[in-house]
Order: C-alpha cells, then sequence, then structure tokens
C-alpha cells in the first residue's frame, strides 16, 4: 500500500490550518497600518487563542468537508497543482461565512452591491483559505527525485 495516497493528505490536513496561527495575527497587525491606529504587537498577539478556537470551529471542518474530497476528485484525475490547491483552499476559506448566513447569524446580501461589498469585507477569509491551500500542497506536491550525476 501506497502511504502517500492517504496518510500524507491525513497529516497535511491536520498541520497546514496551523498556519493561520500566524497569518490571521499578522493580517491584522499589517491592516492596522492603513487605518487611523496602527494596533499595538500585544494586540495582535491577543489574538492566537481566538484563532485557534476560530480553527477548530471552522477550519478544521472545512478541510474536511470541502478540501480533502475536492484535493482526493482532483488526484483521481491528476489535476492537483497549486493553483487548485489554492482555488480549493480559498472556497474553503468563505465556508465559515457560508456557515453564519445559512444559520441567520448573519443577513443575507440581496443585491449584486451587497455581495460585492460583502466580498470585499471577507477578503482575509478566502486569502487565509488560499494560505491553508497552498501549505496543503506543500506537503503533499509529489517529489521529484535527483538524478545522479
Amino acid at each position: 500500500m501506497n502511504y502517500r495516497l492517504f496518510v500524507v493528505p491525513a497529516i497535511a490536513a491536520a498541520i497546514s490550518p496551523l498556519s493561520l496561527l500566524v497569518a490571521v495575527p499578522l493580517t491584522f497587525g499589517i491592516s492596522g497600518l492603513f487605518y487611523s491606529r496602527p494596533v499595538p504587537f500585544s494586540e495582535v498577539l491577543g489574538l492566537t487563542p481566538l484563532v485557534g478556537a476560530a480553527m477548530l470551529t471552522f477550519a478544521y471542518p472545512a478541510m474536511l468537508v470541502i478540501g480533502l474530497p475536492a484535493y482526493a476528485i482532483l488526484r483521481m484525475f491528476g489535476r492537483v497543482s497549486l493553483w487548485s490547491c489554492a482555488l480549493i483552499g480559498a472556497v474553503s476559506g468563505i465556508f465559515p461565512m457560508c456557515v453564519l448566513v445559512g444559520s441567520g447569524s448573519i443577513r443575507a446580501p440581496l443585491s449584486w452591491a451587497e455581495w460585492g461589498r460583502g466580498l470585499w469585507n471577507i477578503w482575509p477569509f478566502y486569502t487565509w483559505g488560499a494560505l491553508v491551500g497552498v501549505t496543503f500542497w506543500v506537503m503533499v506536491r509529489p517529489r521529484k527525485r535527483a538524478q545522479n550525476c
């Protein structure tokens, strides 16, 4: 049995959302530079426990429900690439917003202008999802063997 077919994707699915522990506080720290008041570094680091809770609530279920099945289908057709994993990650990153809208916690947009504004406002979610997808691809991509010189 080839362990790379099952074990490596399972390990990558468990590890890749951990990149959010760095990405989310960094995003809030950088975005604070563009607003009226920069966010102090201590406040940015204070987000880490919140990010951990959000990962358990949203990132891992999105990886299990969307990411791994999509990876299996792409692998079956031989189409696993950096871009496909990033795109699937971005779709998985929007998963939390879909859950919140579906549960009634957030009002769904009614017009195209509201959809555009909504997509602009949730850019961190699909950006972080794409980062997780790229991290996943780095772990599962086929290794090229070096030729003996």
